[in-house]
């Protein structure tokens, strides 16, 4: 062991000073208040003794107080250790036939695996988020928070708490040709809606798409690129609306209104039973229109997060609010009307 290492180990810290400073103030002060009453005709020789045994046995008690919350502390400890060994145990057997394989491809194959595992695992410990992933490991992380509330709600029941939260920001690319990983992604997201569990989305608004709405006389701008994902939005709302499935609440922001929002583009997360928060943020589409993103680990960072989130999503800020106020003297309800498309009722 390293002489550094060694100092790190036997270096005292300040609760290790002030356990000292008790353990010597308490029985000196004993035997001073002992001895400053010593003719006192209220105290009998077994009163003294008995403070003054008091006194002699509180080092001995707050050892002992400290060697319980020590005891305590490493059995949390050897826990966790315990729960590494059996998720490293679960890794090894499979690591290890890989590597003593005889075909030398498939040796080649785990040890380049194993390296890129490496610098991930490497990435995420120093950074406190994963980094960008390929849009295979997105996807597999969506399926993994779905699992994740899913069993939250069937385990809780009644007392189900949890909410999924999301955001658009009505980019153009964001309206791109799916891919197999998107639909596939869709329909699990639809289950998530099926059993009730609600979905709170953020809508970032582009300012002149939002001027367009309130013009008097409104006509369809074909100029405002974001508008054809901004109404498909409205229709999918509409129509699970009429289903009775009120699950859905959309908040409806200026990109002017919050500089972080606006330049996440995206995000994903879940908000379980407990508390517990899991985000999937920085939403790219690659040439391909594959989503990806990147997951936070960051506890301060995700507490930052949530607040501007639980900053915004408020009912005067609701989707059908804010448009219905901003439409009230203009022609876009009348073109939501010829589009089947009404917010009437849903504020």
């Amino acid at each position: 062991m390293s002489s550094e290492n060694t100092d790190k180990i036997i270096k005292w810290t300040l609760h290790d000073y002030l356990s000292l400073l008790i353990q010597v103030f308490i029985p000196l002060t004993t035997i001073l208040i002992v001895l400053k009453y010593p003719n006192s005709e209220t105290w009998t020789a077994d009163v003294k003794l008995s403070i003054l045994g008091l006194g002699l046995l509180s080092p001995m008690i707050i050892q002992q107080i400290g060697a319980s919350n020590a005891d305590r502390t490493n059995r949390k400890i050897e826990a966790r250790l315990v729960e590494i060994s059996q998720r490293l145990s679960r890794l090894d057997p499979t690591l290890e036939k890989a590597l003593t394989s005889n075909n030398n491809r498939i040796v080649r194959f785990a040890l380049r695996r194993s390296d890129e595992l490496k610098k991930l695992v490497e990435y995420a410990v120093n950074n406190q988020r994963s980094g960008l992933l390929k849009p295979r490991e997105y996807y597999d992380e969506l399926d993994h928070l779905a699992d994740l509330i899913k069993t939250d709600k069937l385990i809780n029941g009644r007392n189900f708490k949890g909410e999924i939260w999301a955001m658009t920001s009505f980019a153009p690319d964001e309206w791109v040709i799916s891919d197999g990983y998107e639909n596939s992604w869709m329909d699990t997201l639809n289950s998530l809606l099926n059993m009730g569990i609600e979905t709170r989305r953020i809508c970032i608004i582009p300012t002149d798409l939002f001027d367009a709405i309130g013009q008097e006389n409104f006509s369809e701008p074909n100029d405002i690129k974001q508008f054809p994902g901004f109404m498909n939005l409205l229709r999918v709302y509409c129509d699970s609306t009429k289903l009775g499935k009120q699950v859905q609440k959309h908040y409806l922001i200026h990109a002017s209104t919050n500089k972080i929002l606006t330049q996440l583009a995206g995000f994903f997360a879940i908000k379980l039973t407990n508390g517990d928060m899991h985000i999937l943020t920085g939403e790219t589409v690659d040439p391909l229109g594959s989503l990806s993103a990147e997951a936070l680990f960051d506890d301060k960072e995700i507490k930052d997060f949530r607040k501007i989130c639980d900053k915004f999503m408020t009912d005067n800020r609701l989707l059908e609010k804010v448009l219905l106020n901003q439409a009230k003297t203009s022609g876009f309800l009348h073109y939501l009307s010829s589009k089947n498309i009404s917010l009437i009722g849903n504020s």
